[in-house]
């Protein structure tokens, strides 16, 4: 048998009018064997922008919950968690932050 190339032994067998020799048949199961390789290959290679997003967004969930839990603390409203009221470096944590830990997440730092 002569060296020909993929598309000319496909197209010999495409158009040969004749049965499928057995190495023929083999040629064309190894050919769909690749295909499927590729589109796997390429099926990964679409997926890994996608994935280093996904991580990239659970990142930035996780820093913005934080703080959100930090505001969200009930315990840092109550004034009777803080001292007397009436001292002169009297603030409650809240306060003292003064939203450093909101922009510090939303610019991306964890708080």
């Amino acid at each position: 048998m002569t060296t020909e190339t993929n598309a000319e032994r496909l197209e010999r067998i495409e158009f040969s009018g004749e049965g499928l020799e057995d190495e023929d048949f083999e040629w064309l199961i190894q050919q769909a064997e690749r295909v499927q390789e590729l589109e796997k290959q390429l099926n990964e290679t679409k997926a890994l922008p996608m994935l280093m997003e996904l991580e990239k967004r659970k990142s930035e969930n996780a820093r913005l919950r934080k703080a959100l839990e930090f505001y969200a603390d009930d315990y840092k409203w109550f004034e009777e968690n803080k001292g007397s009221p009436f001292a002169p470096d009297y603030r409650m944590e809240i306060q003292s932050d003064g939203g450093d830990v909101a922009r510090q997440a939303l610019n991306g730092e964890s708080p």
